[in-house]
């Protein structure tokens, strides 16, 4: 387990549990409550807070919270490109109190969380793909997500933490657990923000290439989405017989690559705008190969050639690929 997942999981230092100010109790039973916003962007997952002290059941305004909204949006595209996502709904309390009492309140609000997402996204397509990623837990005496000697750090307490893992593995064997320091849907979303102009870093794209790459990008959220592609390189090796079986280079390794994942970095903006280009000339090269292959050789154009002419040409006609982004383009 590697240090960040390590710390997800292990409760911070306590911190001195002070008595309930008065009023608070009845504040936080309140529409408003003790915080601004009853879902919070913590360290460690999406943050359900500030529930009613001895109260499992969540304010019903958190279903109007767009942060929520967000997150479950995000987490489905989540679930879909990597299929080893786990879910954890993880109850919480404040320090006030017995603690037997505290342990059935964070079962219960865990559970309570639960219904809430069922509640939000119903039979849809979506919740079937989260449901069975998904457990409810209580946290551990002692696991808290803020300081209980504060009233607002009481009401963080008294929340959920929905957390999301993930397991990544590599051509050696080895494999990162845990909340990974980078992610293809940071870098979907930001490379859809990057591509609105056809200008960054230096280097410009004409308006071609800016529909081409914003369709891949909105095509890595459907389910199955194939991201394998054939490079100049890759035809030509197997041409040559270099290799047995062709082999097909994979958009999503480009963007997110074992050496951030490694080092616990993020891509910068400049490296995905530059891996974007990358990609799409690369597609480009591996088509226009196999058209100058056949202009020039004709009948006498090699088998292996023609096997990847057909696989391309039925990508093209697969919904789920990324060549469908190439011929929607020349129709």
């Amino acid at each position: 387990m590697n240090r960040q997942s390590q710390w997800l999981f292990e409760a911070p230092p306590q911190t001195q549990c002070f008595p309930y100010q008065p009023g608070e109790v009845a504040k936080s039973k309140t529409q408003r409550g003790h915080l601004p916003s009853k879902v919070i962007q913590h360290a460690r997952g999406l943050l359900i807070a500030d529930f009613g002290v001895d109260w499992r059941t969540p304010n019903d305004s958190i279903k109007q919270e767009p942060l929520l909204k967000e997150w479950l949006k995000s987490i489905v595209q989540v679930v879909r490109s990597n299929p080893s996502t786990k879910i954890r709904i993880i109850g919480f309390s404040d320090c006030v109190g017995k603690e037997k009492n505290n342990s059935l309140l964070r079962r219960g609000r865990a559970k309570r969380v639960y219904q809430l997402l069922y509640q939000l996204l119903g039979s849809s397509p979506q919740w079937k793909d989260l449901r069975s990623r998904i457990t409810t837990a209580a946290a551990p005496i002692g696991d808290d997500v803020a300081d209980n000697s504060t009233v607002e750090g009481r009401a963080k307490n008294r929340g959920v933490l929905i957390v999301s893992t993930r397991v990544v593995s590599f051509k050696d064997g080895s494999e990162i657990v845990g909340r990974l320091p980078d992610n293809i849907e940071r870098i979907i979303k930001r490379g859809l923000e990057l591509t609105q102009q056809l200008e960054q870093f230096g280097t410009r794209i004409t308006k071609y290439q800016q529909q081409r790459i914003r369709c891949i990008l909105l095509r890595f959220s459907q389910p199955g989405f194939d991201d394998r592609y054939l490079t100049a390189q890759g035809l030509l090796d197997y041409q040559n017989r270099v290799y047995d079986k062709p082999y097909f280079a994979n958009a999503t390794q480009w963007l997110l690559p074992e050496s951030i994942l490694r080092a616990e970095e993020k891509s910068t903006d400049a490296d995905i705008w530059r891996t974007l280009i990358h990609i799409d000339q690369e597609i480009i090269d591996g088509r226009l190969l196999i058209n100058q292959i056949y202009a020039t050789q004709g009948a006498a154009t090699s088998i292996r050639v023609q096997q990847m002419r057909d696989w391309v040409d039925k990508q093209e006609n697969n919904p789920s690929s990324i060549y469908r982004c190439y011929k929607l383009q020349s129709q």
